[in-house]
């Protein structure tokens, strides 16, 4: 809510990046979920998570991002949903799930697996 609603007031510590993973450039395709993770990026800690094809780095920190790593993409100060596109290769979210496909292992059991 914070951070979509400019007329609230948005604790200083709270703000988030949001990345698109592609496999090709056109990729339109959903392929992961996670739950949320903690995690620390550019000296803050943050909490790492992806749903509908973005992944969403959402900061819980006072500590502020160094001018330029992420601050042109930062949600807070933002009109609409600024995000940065990645190729997967080397993202643990698409790593975990290529690993589990290249062994046949079964969707539930990969689930069941990794919250």
């Amino acid at each position: 809510m914070f951070l979509f609603d400019k007329n609230a007031i948005t604790p200083d510590e709270l703000d988030a990046f949001v990345f698109r993973p592609l496999t090709y450039p056109s990729d339109n395709g959903v392929f992961a979920y996670r739950a949320p993770k903690p995690d620390k990026q550019y000296g803050a800690n943050i909490y790492r998570m992806m749903m509908g094809g973005l992944m969403f780095f959402i900061k819980l920190d006072r500590r502020s991002f160094p001018e330029g790593a992420v601050s042109k993409i930062l949600m807070k100060n933002a009109n609409g949903l600024p995000y940065l596109t990645t190729p997967v290769v080397g993202l643990e979210e698409f790593e975990m799930a290529r690993e589990s496909f290249q062994k046949n292992q079964g969707l539930s059991e990969y689930l069941d697996k990794n919250p």
